[in-house]
């Protein structure tokens, strides 16, 4: 077992994992386990040793992460705030945990993901590109996650137990005659009712494709990015952050829609100079920024654009497919269709406004655009699937459906 920290929070990984241990076998299973602490879900229980200290009230992170993710079947990795990787899996609503995979190098956990055909859940800074992001940030910490300690058998009690059971013996015998159904409950008393556990709702979500282009676009018309000496190099807006650099940077970003603008120093300026004019001008109006020798980017937060949708037959993909050639490959000068074995996606290129592009994709409503950008030469490239719906829970929701407040520095900044 392994003490990991996620994002100042301390998690339990590598953790043995049984069928639900009644409370009465719970100290012998620990002590056969060489155990300290335990947790309980619905179906399983989980056992923790104090190899790298005393792992009572940390979370599982096992548990954790299947709040998370919210599925029956996958495989996820997680990093700590050292960069050491986790990786946990889930069969059928049964967790397992591997203490030799809780603390690999972020090469090695990729490895593993890649070998699994169960679906894949990692932090974008692994770079998998079929994984679904990952971020712990955003979910609610329950007492349910947290580890209790394991009851400890103790010799003395069980030496008083026997003792008093043959001292009470006669009395219940000489007493049964007249207080029977009273001396079995006192001796004997029922089971307590169990208590229910209330699942925290599960939300299918979807980016609203309309209301992410045009807040996109009111941002780019807001706050120009274009500066003096500078070259910028790409605009490009996100409904789900998943930009590996920046979520280094500033990890509660993940999930959330923003805009990235990147510049190139152009030859012939001085970098020292240009780098505080774009320090003190152009990033000190944008959420979070960084000037880094004679590059420079920044990001600027946009209003939430996930929302929650229902379950529906999705479309034929022949039909969606000429559906985007007849509106969205009347925008494009380039348009693509590719799979990656798992879903289709769809690339597409062009000049002109995103209005304009923005007005062809919605005329294709079962599309959800996952990027879009413009080059320095003005050509936007737009990324879409299928629509594809993504099940959070409902604590992660309400927090991906709530703006974000951004605090302006320059320099290195967190929102």
């Amino acid at each position: 077992m392994s003490l990991l920290t996620i994002h100042g929070e301390t998690f339990a990984a590598g953790m043995s994992w049984l069928p639900r241990v009644g409370d009465g076998d719970l100290a012998a299973t620990a002590r056969d386990l060489d155990a300290s602490a335990f947790v309980h879900t619905d179906h399983q229980t989980g056992f923790a040793a104090d190899d790298e200290g005393d792992p009572t009230s940390t979370i599982s992170l096992a548990v954790a992460v299947h709040a998370a993710i919210g599925s029956p079947d996958w495989i996820a990795a997680i990093a700590d705030d050292d960069g050491k990787v986790a990786v946990v899996r889930c069969a059928s609503q049964r967790l397992e945990e591997n203490p030799k995979e809780a603390r690999l190098d972020a090469e090695a956990a990729a490895g593993i993901l890649l070998r699994s055909d169960k679906p894949r859940h990692a932090p974008p800074s692994l770079g998998i590109d079929t994984a679904q992001p990952l971020d712990l940030s955003g979910i609610r910490i329950t007492d349910g996650m947290r580890l209790e300690p394991a009851p400890a058998p103790s010799r003395i009690r069980g030496v008083v137990k026997a003792v008093a059971s043959v001292a009470i013996l006669g009395g219940v015998a000489l007493a049964g005659w007249q207080f029977g159904p009273l001396a079995w409950e006192i001796f004997f008393p029922p089971e307590p009712e169990p208590v229910a556990v209330v699942e925290e709702r599960r939300v299918m979500t979807v980016t609203d494709t309309s209301a992410f282009l045009a807040l996109c676009d009111a941002a780019l018309r807001a706050d120009p990015p274009g500066f003096p000496g500078w070259r910028l190099d790409e605009a490009a807006c996100q409904p789900r952050l998943a930009d590996t650099p920046i979520l280094e940077e500033i990890p509660n970003l993940a999930g959330r829609p923003v805009l990235v603008l990147r510049w190139s120093l152009r030859s012939g300026h001085d970098p020292e100079i240009n780098r505080r004019l774009m320090e003190e001008v152009l990033l000190a109006g944008r959420g979070a920024g960084q000037v880094q020798g004679s590059t420079a980017w920044a990001v600027t937060v946009l209003d939430p654009v996930i929302v929650e949708t229902e379950l529906t037959d999705p479309r034929q993909f022949r039909e969606l497919r000429a559906a985007v050639d007849r509106h969205v490959g009347a925008w494009a000068s380039d348009l693509s269709f590719a799979h990656d074995g798992r879903a289709w996606r769809i690339v597409a290129s062009g000049s002109g406004s995103l209005a304009r592009l923005a007005r062809a994709t919605s005329a294709v409503p079962d599309i959800e655009v996952t990027a879009v950008s413009r080059a320095h030469d003005g050509t936007w490239r737009l990324t879409a699937q299928p629509l594809t719906p993504i099940v959070v829970l409902e604590s992660v929701f309400e927090t991906l459906t709530r703006p974000l407040a951004p605090q302006t520095e320059t320099g290195h900044a967190e929102l």
